[in-house]
């Protein structure tokens, strides 16, 4: 056969048998066939190139001319077969996704969405996950060794507009800060913490270090305990931190972090900056999109995190996830600023 071993395996992917593969790689190579030549060819037994030829047929991977006496075998080219079984696996996955969102709304019991990250390499995995899904914000920090792992991910993020806030530990080096896209937010803690990654404030990733053990990863997706994670990272690794590259050479920021969104506000007011931009909030138990300009913000560490807009001529006060005091929660924003 021209195709090797492994070439056939890959096959698999798409839902093929072992004879169903032989079968197909057969015609696609030496065919038209009659089932007859496909055994003599492929090596599949006699009494099973029929049900495989009808099992490939109803795949859309086989057609047949229908002879006197018997039938030829034609193979359909891959591009156009197999794209017939990934939209048939597309659709099994919608409708089964679909099944299960109807599940969990007949559910009543909540289980936090945390799973254990084994092995630093998977941890530079996730974490490259987490940033090339990332759409509005990555809120991030790391040591030299990580940041060379990741510095190409997180420059095409900004590249296609995402917001990049980091935190880098004394071990990452001056030269190394050359290399990074300049509308990257970038602080220096002088004091080494702990590497997180949160993504569009919806999954984060923080690394475990094990004290001579192999180091692990708890990777989650629970809203509150995003939202822990968050705070954690505001309070003991941004607060102590310093800027090296702030918001104020930026023209666009997208976010959905009240804080960071606050921290952006704040410099780019105290610069006499004008700021306007769409905020999705959450109002009176309803999504609303509203065209604002960001007037003011307001902050008292460990109380809130207040952003302050104006709206058809009336000021509204956005929070975060908890939004005890204000008008409306913060579920995203697109700044331009003037």
């Amino acid at each position: 056969m021209i195709m090797s071993k492994l070439q056939f395996d890959e096959l698999k992917r798409f839902g093929l048998s072992d004879y169903e593969i032989k079968a197909y790689v057969t015609l696609l190579t030496k065919g038209p066939l009659t089932s007859t030549e496909i055994v003599k060819q492929s090596g599949i037994p006699q009494p099973r190139v029929y049900d495989v030829l009808q099992n490939l047929s109803a795949k859309g991977l086989v057609e047949y001319m229908q002879g006197d006496k018997r039938r030829t075998y034609i193979a359909v080219p891959p591009r156009i077969g197999l794209k017939k079984v990934i939209r048939e696996m597309d659709n099994y996955i919608e409708n089964f996704e679909r099944r299960l969102t109807e599940l969990k709304k007949d559910s009543f019991n909540i289980i936090p969405q945390i799973w254990i990250v084994e092995k630093d390499t998977k941890i530079i995995e996730k974490t490259r996950e987490i940033i090339s899904s990332s759409r509005n914000e990555i809120i991030v920090s790391a040591h030299s060794k990580t940041i060379d792992e990741i510095i190409g991910e997180l420059n095409d993020a900004s590249d296609r507009g995402v917001t990049v806030a980091l935190v880098i530990y004394p071990d990452v080096d001056e030269k190394i800060l050359q290399k990074f896209n300049p509308r990257i937010i970038i602080k220096r803690r002088d004091i080494e913490a702990s590497e997180v990654i949160i993504g569009d404030r919806s999954i984060g990733l923080l690394r475990v270090e094990s004290g001579g053990k192999e180091n692990y990863g708890l990777y989650f997706k629970d809203d509150e305990i995003i939202h822990i994670l968050n705070y954690y990272f505001y309070h003991t690794i941004w607060q102590p931190s310093k800027y090296i590259n702030d918001f104020l050479s930026l023209e666009k920021i997208s976010l959905n972090t009240a804080w960071l969104c606050c921290e952006a506000g704040k410099q780019l007011l105290l610069a006499g900056k004008k700021i306007r931009g769409e905020f999705e909030v959450i109002m009176n138990n309803k999504k609303h999109r509203l065209t604002a300009n960001l007037v003011d913000v307001e902050v008292l560490p460990g109380l809130k995190h207040t952003i302050y807009i104006e709206h058809n001529g009336k000021r509204i006060s956005l929070g975060g996830k908890t939004a005890r005091v204000e008008d409306a929660r913060l579920l995203n924003c697109r700044l331009e600023i003037d």
